[in-house]
């Protein structure tokens, strides 16, 4: 299995938090699947205001057509505003073989925020067909699809290489390997989803930064020249950064 070393910058950062009525913007961030469709189909995703990017590498660009689109969005049709975008690119054939869209063409795509059990969720639309759609479902509605959205929790208690968040059950392995009395080299193994949804973000954004977060702080910025391949990452932190990781993630040091 191929193995990224990860160069570490130290930097001073800052995040902010997305707007609710638009949850989708320029920054991409990482949604894992919440309803049945989205399990089956599409797994963990990234989302921008201009891609769609899936587990397996492939994409679909975005170019925004409204950004508050008034209708009848949601699971009951009562949510007042989405986002519309108009939608290029076939990804092809994702989870067991299964298609966003059925046999057709993606045209459109709405994205909206929803309250459902005391929860905050994305939902996305996909639609076939010239007009552009005014409801979640309307003639053309090929596939919807919900995520999880509400992670304020889960980001104080995980790893975050960008937008892609690693808690403790996306962990095959952690190690630590103390090479100084202030340095570390940590070893880590992720599950196949996480490892292919980072690769999938570093594919898109080769040329870039990837910021490295351990709660709600920020640790290194690595510049992505080349997209990671592989599960297995190496990346070198302080002995008390390695210490923070393995005591927010629950993991034991070898």
């Amino acid at each position: 299995m191929n193995c990224w070393v990860l160069v570490a910058v130290i930097l001073m950062g800052s995040s902010g938090n997305p707007a609710v009525a638009q949850p989708l913007e320029e920054e991409p961030r990482a949604f894992n699947p919440y309803s049945e469709t989205a399990l089956a189909i599409t797994g963990p995703v990234i989302l921008s205001t201009s891609r769609m990017v899936f587990e397996t590498g492939k994409f679909l660009e975005l170019e925004t057509v409204n950004q508050a689109a008034s209708g009848a969005w949601g699971v009951s049709g009562d949510v007042p505003v989405a986002q519309v975008f108009q939608v290029t690119g076939d990804v092809g054939p994702l989870r067991r073989d299964n298609n966003l869209c059925g046999d057709q063409s993606i045209t459109y795509m709405a994205a909206w925020a929803e309250e459902l059990s005391g929860f905050e969720y994305l939902g996305i639309a996909m639609f076939s067909g010239a007009e552009m759609p005014g409801g979640a479902i309307a003639d053309g509605t090929c596939g919807t699809y919900f995520y999880s959205i509400d992670i304020t929790e889960a980001l104080a208690q995980a790893l975050r290489f960008g937008p892609i968040l690693v808690t403790e059950r996306d962990l095959v392995r952690l190690e630590v390997r103390y090479e100084s009395s202030n340095q570390a080299l940590v070893h880590f193994t992720l599950e196949q989803g996480i490892a292919s949804a980072l690769a999938a973000f570093t594919s898109a954004s080769v040329g870039q930064h990837l910021d490295i977060w351990v709660g709600n702080q920020m640790l290194n910025s690595v510049y992505i020249a080349e997209a990671v391949t592989g599960d297995q990452f190496i990346l070198p932190l302080s002995k008390l950064q390695a210490e923070n990781l393995e005591r927010l993630l629950g993991a034991e040091i070898r």
